[in-house]
């Protein structure tokens, strides 16, 4: 426990603090919403400097030197970095509506309102709004819902473009395929099938990530080993990580499981740049865990590590791992591109699991078998995005992220209508829908109010007055209403298809409730002392 100097504030002070931080990187990246968001530019150091229009991006270059309004910042960054995560988009939208929750709840609670009970009414009301979303969602099933989907997702000049490719791309390997971005070597993007499969396994430490801004692992031709078993200290493997290191190439580690001594040495070798490696543990359980891994070695061309043919971790070589262009590790799969095994084992393999399914015994065995037998021959779709400039390919690249993400995401759990409005409706009275009263009912208010920001930031980015579009959309008495920020004018969405996906309206709420909540129940704030003011008495109490 550091022995520094502590400084402490209390109750409203605290509160209010935590909110300025808040206020700060919400008004930073408010200003990127929509279609017609503006750009932030980035001083990242040494001369260099970016603009951009991500606002996860920017979140996490921001670090306030105030200490206590630091700790609101460090509460938007996490909320965006989940929703990142999880949805692939929704950061700029959890934290406006993060910032609308707390701006509104300081003001309530300075003038006597019960913390506990305008939390209890926020959550009343998050849980109801989640309940009316979901009902509400539909599902994306035609062609034309899904080029729909992706081309409002991938907004900009490029959204034609985007949305196209992206519909084409999920065409070719189907709705359940794996589809990834690359960056391109030409100004022309191109779509190329090729062998490869995803693993529902993530990376064991989120220290083997190697590009923060998407959490995820990126290894280019690497090297990958397979075992059943489980690697229980650093030394079995010792001499083939020496042997890696040495050919200067990077390693996936799939494995029954690591013990924390041998995940904490690979950490380790990946933080000094000795070698540069990700480890996930095997997929799958029991019987079905052994042929998940075999079809990986037919994939990759690795030499199975399994005592049943009598290898073990100590005596395996460099020549006994498998090989794949690119693997990509994110927290929750893996996917594996154009792996170097065979074409004619990959075939052979893909028919054994058929002849497999057709003499299972139960439905569940038999969809499993299908399901990886169409792994082995589906392929993995890669996007190789092409650009005039790196800065362009940048911009391109993150449109077409979010834009596959947003369409996955709209595939799996449906859609609403899009610009904050399904939202907005929803929230209409909600208080008194629900019979709340007291300060549970301004806590309710407190959720209505923050779900008209997104359709009053998306009207103020486009140039017009957010209380007027507000008063034009309530005025139209559509429910399915919304501000067309392409049109500057307030149309029927669901006639338009401008939609969204249910996933990210959900969580972007849902987190940004939970870390107002958090605020509101904060009654103390404790930093450790800056060095500048340790020498000069703090004015709040201070402990050591």
């Amino acid at each position: 426990m550091s022995k520094n100097s502590k400084e402490i504030l209390f109750a409203e002070t605290a509160r209010q603090r935590l909110a300025e931080g808040i206020a700060k990187l919400a008004e930073t990246v408010c200003y990127t919403l929509g279609p017609k968001g503006r750009n932030v530019a980035l001083d990242k150091g040494w001369g260099s400097h970016a603009v951009t229009n991500n606002g996860n991006a920017i979140l996490r270059t921001v670090s306030l030197e105030d200490p206590f309004e630091n700790l609101g910042a460090q509460l938007c960054k996490e909320i965006a970095s989940k929703l990142k995560t999880k949805c692939g988009d929704g950061s700029t939208t959890a934290v406006l509506l993060l910032y609308q929750m707390v701006l509104q709840a300081v003001k309530y609670i300075a003038s006597g309102a019960s913390p506990v009970l305008l939390k209890k009414g926020m959550e009343r009301t998050i849980g109801h709004l989640t309940r009316v979303i979901e009902e509400s969602s539909i599902p994306v099933i035609s062609d034309e819902e899904i080029l729909a989907l992706a081309k409002v997702s991938a907004h900009g000049a490029f959204s034609e473009e985007v949305g196209q490719i992206i519909c084409d791309t999920i065409k070719k390997v189907g709705k359940e395929g794996v589809v990834v971005i690359e960056s391109g070597r030409s100004m022309e993007t191109t779509v190329e099938v090729v062998d490869g499969m995803r693993i529902d396994r993530g990376y064991l430490s989120s220290y083997f990530v190697t590009d923060p801004e998407s959490h995820r692992v990126e290894l280019k031709n690497p090297l990958v080993l397979v075992t059943d078993q489980k690697v229980n200290s650093i030394q079995e493997i010792l001499p083939l990580l020496q042997s890696v290191a040495l050919s200067r190439q990077e390693l996936l580690i799939i494995a029954d499981d690591l013990s924390s001594e041998a995940l904490s040495t690979l950490v380790i070798n990946k933080l000094n740049g000795t070698l540069k490696v990700a480890a996930i543990k095997a997929p799958g359980f029991g019987d079905q865990k052994r042929g998940l891994l075999e079809d990986i070695c037919t994939l990759t061309g690795a030499q199975f590590i399994t005592e049943a043919l009598s290898y073990n971790l100590k005596n395996t070589t460099t020549d006994m791992l498998g090989k794949a262009a690119h693997i990509t590790v994110t927290k929750e799969h893996t996917t594996l591109v154009e792996g170097k095994g065979n074409p004619a084992d990959l075939a052979a393999r893909a028919a054994l699991l058929r002849r497999e399914a057709g003499e299972a015994e139960n439905d569940y065995d038999k969809k499993k078998l299908l399901q990886r037998s169409a792994k082995m021959q589906g392929g993995v779709a890669v996007i190789k995005v092409g650009a005039s400039s790196e800065t362009e390919l940048d911009y391109k690249k993150q449109l077409f992220e979010d834009s596959l993400n947003a369409t996955q995401s709209g595939m799996a759990k449906g859609v609403v209508i899009g610009g904050g409005a399904a939202l907005f409706h929803a929230s209409r009275g909600v208080a008194e829908t629900l019979s709340l009263e007291g300060d549970e009912f301004l806590g309710g208010r407190i959720v209505e109010e923050a779900s008209e920001a997104l359709v009053r930031q998306l009207a103020e980015n486009s140039g017009m007055n957010g209380d007027v579009i507000i008063s034009e959309i309530l005025g139209s008495g559509l429910k399915t209403a919304g501000f067309n920020v392409l049109t500057r004018r307030v149309d029927d969405f669901k006639a338009l298809q401008i939609v969204e996906p249910t996933e990210i309206v959900i969580e972007s709420l849902t987190h940004a409730g939970s870390a107002a909540a958090m605020v509101v129940l904060s009654e103390a704030l404790v930093v450790e002392l800056p060095p500048k003011k340790r020498k000069s008495a703090p004015q709040h109490a201070a402990m050591h």
